[in-house]
């Protein structure tokens, strides 16, 4: 089967690098394109057996590379990752445009009122238009408003999200972390108000416990104002912000922290948390 994957964006710590593409590359044919260029150092590169078409960050480059694709090889199912995406994979198909559409597979993974409104508006094109709708979890598709639903039909479903078991156990380590008074605590998320890291901040301080240790593990533009914050309420010393890690390492730090900690004002069926789970 050949499978083109659509996405904004690929990199080690990308979900759609690491949660669907990575654990099927041995039973797919797989080519991903992206609309922005990776933007970790030099030195990563995707895996070799897959077909990595990278974009410059425009409109013309994405669609022109689409357009491409299209034309030089017969996909079995497109995945649409993101409302950007769908319109403009269908600008790129003209004039087959409603016989690419019926082999698009749209994932929405957030709640729909998370959406920003411009969004909610790009995603109408594929319910009226696309193949598959894939909500990743029920309560991502308990939140699509009615008269989508009707226009999606039955080609709207919920799939729960789910992570790779065995990559899961191969980041574990047989050492244990060193028993003291430490309680380590571990977040996994952008740093954008969406995830509310601020609210853990703030849940630190107010618990007035020393001994309890915070790393935030993701990259975004809060960065500075959530230092600010810590260092406001007395606990910039218990956090550490350890930026975007690669996966196999986020996943050592989950293994050795005592709890997991997410306070996110919305999700659909989070890759953190369940990954979380997975180590314990």
């Amino acid at each position: 089967m050949r499978v083109l994957r659509l996405v904004l964006r690929v990199g080690p710590t990308s979900g759609p690098y690491n949660q669907l593409t990575l654990p099927a590359l041995d039973r797919f044919e797989t080519t991903v394109c992206t609309f922005y260029p990776h933007h970790f150092d030099s030195d990563w590169q995707p895996d070799l057996r897959l077909n990595y078409v990278q974009g410059d960050g425009s409109t013309k480059s994405f669609i022109g590379n689409i357009r491409r694709l299209l034309q030089g090889a017969e996909f079995d199912v497109i995945h649409v990752h993101s409302p950007h995406i769908g319109p403009l994979l269908f600008a790129a198909a003209m004039p087959r445009v409603l016989s690419v559409a019926r082999r698009t597979v749209m994932t929405l993974h957030s709640s729909y009122s998370v959406y920003r409104k411009r969004n909610r508006f790009l995603l109408w094109p594929s319910f009226f238009m696309g193949g598959k709708l894939v909500c990743c979890g029920n309560a991502s598709m308990a939140s699509v408003p009615g008269w989508l639903q009707i226009a999606g039909g039955r080609r709207l479903s919920s799939i729960a999200n789910g992570v790779d078991l065995d990559r899961i156990d191969r980041a574990r380590h047989d050492e244990r972390r060193p028993m003291d008074d430490r309680f380590d605590l571990v977040s996994v998320g952008a740093l954008r108000d969406l995830k509310n890291h601020a609210a853990v901040i703030h849940s630190l301080a107010r618990i007035k416990r020393p001994d309890i240790t915070l790393t935030i593990i993701g990259g975004g533009p809060g960065l500075g104002r959530l230092k600010d914050e810590a260092a406001r309420l007395g606990v910039i010393t218990q956090i550490q912000f350890a930026g975007p890690l690669p996966r196999d390492e986020t996943l050592d730090r989950l293994w050795r922290a005592d709890a997991f900690i997410s306070l996110s004002k919305g999700e659909g069926l989070p890759i953190a948390v369940l990954e979380a789970m997975a180590c314990g």
